[in-house]
Formats: C-alpha cells, sequence, structure tokens
C-alpha cells in the first residue's frame, strides 16, 4: 500500500512539474526590463500613437530598440515612461 501512495504522490508532483513547465515565461509588469510598444504606450499615457512616435523623435521619450521604421517596431522601458510621467506631473 505504502508503494501505491508513493506512486500516486510521484504522479501528481510530475503533473504539477509539467504544468509549470509548459506556462510561459514572462516578465513582470513592474520589472526594469520590461518594454512598451507605442501602441501601448500611448494607452498608458492616455495619448495618440502619434504624440508618442513625437516624444521618441525630439528625445523627450527615449526609445531602446529600433526594429525598423513603423511605429510598432519601437520599444520604450518602463523606467523611461515613468520618468517622463514624473517630468510633467504638477506636484
Amino acid at each position: 500500500m505504502e508503494d501505491n501512495i508513493a506512486a500516486v504522490i510521484r504522479k501528481m508532483i510530475r503533473e504539477e512539474i509539467v504544468a509549470v513547465l509548459k506556462q510561459p515565461l514572462s516578465v513582470q509588469p513592474e520589472s526594469p526590463l520590461r518594454h512598451y510598444s507605442v501602441k501601448s504606450a500611448a494607452a498608458l499615457l492616455d495619448t495618440s500613437e502619434d504624440y508618442v512616435l513625437a516624444r521618441i523623435k525630439d528625445g523627450s521619450l527615449p526609445r531602446v530598440v529600433d526594429l525598423g521604421g513603423s511605429r510598432a517596431r519601437y520599444r520604450i522601458p518602463i523606467q523611461a515612461l515613468r520618468e517622463f510621467i514624473d517630468s510633467r506631473a504638477i506636484r
């Protein structure tokens, strides 16, 4: 009977491990590695994508990754967005 219980426990543990390994790895929202697309940054700032692109082009909002000419190709780090918001906050 002990062998049967041990086998059931091993099976349950194996199933749990497989379930955890199948879950996609995700970067936590507050991670410094998190980057936003222009569209996501615009939604976060409650502005248009054109406004975010203009801020990238004038240098007030830095971009880290430029994968091409399309607005969806820019990635903006979360820390840069925080600094951008803080610099414009009325105190």
